[in-house]
């Protein structure tokens, strides 16, 4: 019997497609190597939300206080995608990806105080932008000032032609700790086609 990829398995179950903005607790745990429950009191910043709300809530229920950051959040149909983050501990934060201090809830994220942030299928939908070497510079930082010391980001997918450019960058800024693990998923390439992809993980 044909094994089926891990996107195609989850997709059977109807809990993720990524041309969607639904994304579930398993593609965060897959794709980002985390364990949510690991999560458990900590203050987590989650970077380009989805419409469900799924992994905020989730994440939520389990002691965590959820950041959760997207432009959506200010568009026309705002008052629905809220409704499916309505939990105590999720916060929603109408901003840009691109500069998060643009925030217009006035819920500031305070510098040093996330545990873990993390970014799924968000740079290439939110930001494309992020090619130019200044802006993904600005927006790494603004990471590694949110992030308390010994704080980590994990963000996916990274594509292989940005591996280089990207460590130079977070090098220069003062990154700790860089890492990019490349993903060998027959069905990875749903943005970066025919591309290498990485997942890269910064500690501060």
């Amino acid at each position: 019997m044909e094994q089926k990829s891990f996107l195609t398995r989850i997709r059977d179950r109807k809990v993720f497609a990524p041309q969607t903005r639904e994304r579930g607790v398993a593609l965060y745990e897959h794709f980002l190597g985390i364990v949510i429950r690991d999560f458990s009191g900590k203050n987590i910043l989650n970077i380009g939300s989805g419409d469900t709300g799924l992994f905020e809530k989730a994440v939520a229920d389990i002691g965590a206080k959820v950041f959760t950051i997207s432009p959506h959040f200010s568009h026309e149909y705002s008052g629905k995608m809220r409704a499916n983050y309505k939990h105590p501990n999720v916060f929603p934060i109408a901003a840009k990806v691109s500069r998060f201090s643009d925030n217009k809830d006035g819920l500031p994220i305070k510098n040093d105080s996330m545990d873990v942030a993390t970014a799924l299928y968000s740079l290439p939908v939110h930001f494309p932008e992020i090619d130019l070497i200044d802006v993904a510079s600005r927006f790494f930082k603004e990471i590694l000032d949110l992030l308390k010391s010994d704080g980590k980001a994990i963000i996916y997918p990274i594509p292989e032609s940005k591996v280089y450019s990207y460590r130079e960058i977070l090098s220069s800024i003062g990154a700790g700790n860089i890492n990019f693990t490349e993903i060998n998923e027959e069905e990875n390439d749903v943005v970066y086609k025919g591309e290498k992809v990485f997942r890269l993980e910064i500690i501060k």
